[in-house]
């Protein structure tokens, strides 16, 4: 909850403050009790808390490098506890790193990285040593004062292909904004499920499954499509985080014989790089290595290369 002083502190009243506490994600009738908030939340989310000894939302009223120690000093003023809640509305926190000078280059490590500047909301795992608390480096922001330009970045991609081939894996690898990802479901009761979802050849939803989001952020999925049932052309997909929708597409190139029964013209099948396209025999094209398919034309078992 937020605490009056705090709420002084950000130029509210203690009637206001009550109207900014946070909107809970479970209510609990008559004889009912909620589950910890953690088995609330997406994995990405909850998994910190088991070897955090608090956990807190709040605002960065100041932030002191200690370059000496190549760490921060924040002090932070508490909206809510989510473990442990202790009577101070106020904590200091140390944190390792410094806040660089350098943008990091994308909006989803500006705010996944655990280093914060000064009115900052962030969402902080809080271990406690020697009577310190130290910020755990899976902590995010929240919202951060950023210049307004493009629309925000939710989720980034990384290591991405634009074509696969019917013998490949489909992986789609990157990071979601896990403050994007805690602020739907917690204030915004969105389900609390990262969900990937992909649509065919003429947009028409595919099939949809589960992402696991570890907890720096960061997801691996990998597929590979049905060779029988998936036909050659562009697919698109979508990471929905909550309110959000981020996604691309790929070309998806089926097996010759399968482009060739698409109505896929012979002269236009297409093979994975270093392979050479041929004519078999009994009128089947065939994705060979230029050597094989020599030997082949060579010896009578394919009429010609296509590909050449």
């Amino acid at each position: 909850m937020i605490y009056p002083t705090y709420a002084q502190y950000i130029g509210n009243s203690t009637e206001d403050a009550a109207n900014l506490m946070w909107p809970p994600i479970c209510t609990a009738g008559p004889g009912m009790t909620c589950p910890p908030v953690e088995s609330l939340l997406n994995n990405a989310i909850s998994i910190p808390f088991e070897e955090s000894d608090t956990v807190v939302v709040g605002k960065i009223i100041d932030a002191k490098s200690l370059p000496e120690q190549n760490q921060t000093q924040y002090n932070i003023g508490i909206e809510y506890y989510l473990k442990n809640e202790k009577p101070h509305d106020l904590l200091n926190v140390i944190g390792d790193g410094m806040l660089p000078k350098e943008f990091p280059g994308r909006e989803v490590l500006l705010f996944n990285r655990p280093i914060f500047e000064k009115d900052d909301r962030v969402f902080l795992y809080l271990t406690s040593k020697e009577g310190k608390y130290y910020l755990s480096p899976y902590s995010f922001a929240l919202n951060k004062n950023i210049p307004s330009g493009p629309p925000p970045e939710y989720v980034m991609f990384m290591n991405f292909k634009n074509r696969y081939y019917s013998d490949e894996n489909i992986i789609i690898a990157g990071m979601v904004q896990k403050g994007n990802l805690y602020l739907s479901v917690a204030e915004y009761h969105a389900k609390p499920e990262v969900i990937i979802r992909f649509d065919n050849t003429t947009n028409q939803p595919f099939f949809e499954d589960v992402l696991d989001v570890k907890a720096d952020g960061t997801f691996s999925y990998e597929t590979k499509f049905s060779a029988k049932n998936t036909k050659t052309g562009s697919y698109s997909f979508g990471v929905d985080t909550g309110w959000s929708s981020q996604g691309s597409s790929f070309e998806y190139i089926a097996y010759p014989l399968k482009q060739f029964k698409e109505g896929i013209p012979i002269e236009k099948i297409q093979c994975k790089e270093n392979l050479i396209t041929i004519l078999k025999k009994n009128g089947k094209p065939a994705c060979v290595t230029q050597i094989t398919g020599e030997k082949l034309i060579e010896r009578g078992w394919a009429t010609f290369d296509i590909s050449g």
